[in-house]
This record gives structure tokens, sequence and C-alpha cells, in this order.
């Protein structure tokens, strides 16, 4: 049973809490794990309906003559009504945890790494033409380009707020720095899309900045404010990134192998979109004939039969084995930086957040 730590609210919320960690241990039959999720549901619940209540309420974008853009501010809420997992949230809060005092401000850090991640995601649809994400019509789609691009402009700069309410400014001197790696990754993505140049190292640190740094922060975020030691933030940094690069690269083997439906959106995205991910630069590595074809998808509208036929010669390289075994080489990276924490009720939790991450379908 998991105790209850008593300066915590341990109210039962309706919301629905953790189902995507249910849904992995019922479907792997572990019956007394399910049970022990069901625990750490309601022991989280007022946290994360409370969190969930104010992402609804996101004020519109207001300029200092108080004139609103309902527009930009529709392409932003739209993206935030679409469910999503709020792993990043959960971090923050289970973070807190592990600190010595109760820290209120986890709420507006759990919400700020959520704002971030979801202006990351409008962003990330306008630079790849993106027409679907979380199984809904894109945003860039409903309200254009422009639309999406300041509504994720207007997320972040809400981010930044909701840190700087909690007064905690080496938080948001942590958060400008975690922005600017992300962008940095993004940047060396975008400009090796389409040349197919097969490159684990360049790519490792393209992810560890675009995925695995927001994890990292959202960790030791939640650890700093409950005035946890410097050696628990350490090894929640650890962590974070290793969680994060886990995390990327079972993305990354879902636009592969992933099944549309339960996606939310076609598979094999990033390879028409000229992204070389960790499954075909393995396959490129193993079969360089394979890197004029891969150009061919972007530069022709390749059918169909031509891209399963990729996806079948990949799969004959063991890309999909191989990807899977690295990414559960961060899990256990990630579940040993655990291990080393003091006891706390929040490690057990921290360990499903990492078997959830791995074994994830979407």
């Amino acid at each position: 049973m998991i105790q209850k730590h008593s300066s915590y609210s341990t109210a039962v919320s309706a919301s629905e809490v953790l189902p995507l960690l249910q849904l992995t241990t019922e479907r792997h039959g572990c019956t007394d794990t399910s049970t022990r999720l069901e625990e750490i549901r309601l022991w989280l619940a007022s946290d994360l309906s409370e969190i969930e209540t104010v992402i609804s309420k996101i004020d519109a974008l207001e300029g200092a003559s108080g004139t609103r853009s309902e527009h930009v501010s529709a392409a932003a809420a739209q993206l935030l009504s679409l469910p999503g997992k709020r792993v990043r949230a959960l971090c923050v809060l289970l973070g807190a945890r592990l600190g010595t005092k109760n820290a209120p401000e986890r709420h507006d850090l759990a919400i700020a790494a959520e704002l971030v991640h979801a202006a990351t995601l409008l962003h990330d649809d306008v630079i790849d033409d993106a027409d679907e994400r979380r199984g809904a019509t894109a945003s860039r789609v409903i309200y254009g380009n422009a639309a999406s691009i300041l509504g994720g402009d207007h997320l972040l700069v809400t981010a930044l707020r909701f840190i700087a309410n909690t007064g905690h400014f080496d938080l948001l001197c942590d958060m400008l720095d975690t922005l600017r790696d992300m962008v940095a990754g993004e940047a060396l993505q975008l400009e090796r899309r389409g040349t197919f140049s097969p490159n684990q190292d360049l790519y490792l640190e393209i992810i560890r900045g675009k995925t695995a740094r927001l994890f990292s922060w959202a960790l030791c975020a939640g650890a700093r404010v409950a005035s946890a030691e410097k050696s628990i933030e350490t090894e929640l940094c650890t962590m974070g990134t290793s969680l994060g690069m886990a995390f990327q690269l079972v993305d990354d083997l879902l636009d592969l192998d992933g099944n549309a439906a339960v996606l939310g959106k076609d598979p094999l995205v990033d390879l028409k979109e000229g992204k070389l991910t960790w499954p075909w630069i393995l396959a490129a590595e193993r079969d360089p004939s394979l890197l004029a074809e891969l150009r061919h998808v972007i530069t022709q509208d390749a059918s169909l039969a031509e891209m399963n036929e990729l996806v079948v010669r990949a799969k004959k390289l063991e890309v999909i084995e191989d990807t899977k075994a690295l990414a559960l080489r961060y899990a256990e990276e990630a579940t040993l930086a655990i291990d080393r924490l003091p006891p706390s009720d929040a490690l057990e939790p921290l360990r499903f957040v990492v078997e959830a991450s791995v074994q994830r379908v979407r």
C-alpha cells in the first residue's frame, strides 16, 4: 500500500488520472500492479484535477490596451482541449514529493511544463505541415499557420509567467536555458531535413535537447520548490534526461510501426517530412542502398506500396528490435537513478512513469 504524505491533499477527483499506466499494466496482466496504480490515481487526483482546471481556463491573448486576439487564442485553446498524457506535469508533481515541504507552487510549475510542451507542438505542426494532432485536426489547419505560431508564442509567455509567479527566478532562468536547448535541437533537425545523412551521435544530441531537456526541468523544478536536497535534484536530472530519450525513441518506433487508429495520425509522418529518426538511421547504416529510396519518398509522391516496401526492408534489418533495446537501456538508466534516491512514496510512481513511457502505444 502506498503511504500518503500527510502534507498533501488526497481528495479523490472524478477526473481520469494515469489512464495510460492503468491500461499498460492491465494489458500485461499485472493485476497487483494495476491495483497499486489505482492507489496512485487517487493519491494524485487532487493535484492533477486542479492542473486540468487551470489549463482549461488559460486566458485569451490580451494586449496592453485590453484588446484580445481571439483567433490566436483559439488556436492555442484548440490544442489544449485535446487530451494529452500530462507526463511532464506528472514529473513536476512527483519531483515535489521528494522534498521536505509542501509546495503549492508545484501546480504552477506543472502547468508551465505542459504549456511549454503544447507550444512546441503548435510550432512543430507548422514546421512539419502536419494535418493532425492527437487524433484531431491540427490547429494550423483550422486557424492558419500564423495563428498557430502566435498561439504557441502566447503559451510560452504564459508558461514563463506561471514560473515567475512562484518567485523562483532560478527556475525561470533554468527554463530559459531549457527553451534554448529545445530550439537548438529543433534547429539542428530542421537543417538536416531531407539530407538523409545518418549520424547517430548528432541525432541523440538533437533529441536530448528537443525532448529530454523538458523532462529533466520538470522533475528538478518540482524537487527544488519542495526543498529537496541537491543530490536528489542531480539524480532527477539524470532520470529526466534518460526518460526523455526513451520517450522520443518510442515515438520514433510508433511512427514506423504504430497503429494509425490508436496514434491518431498516419504512420511514417517523420519519414515523409524528411526526418531520419533512429530506426531509419539504423536501416540506412545497415543498407546504404536504402538512402536513394528514402530520398525518393520526400522528393516524389511515393505510393503506399513503395512506402510499405521500405518498411518491410527496414524491419528485416532488425531496426525495431534494436530501437526498442536502446529505449529500454535509457529506461534502465532512469530506473537506476530512481533507485539511488532516498526512500519516498514517490519512487514507485516514478518507476511506473518510466515503464509506461516505453510500453505505450501512442
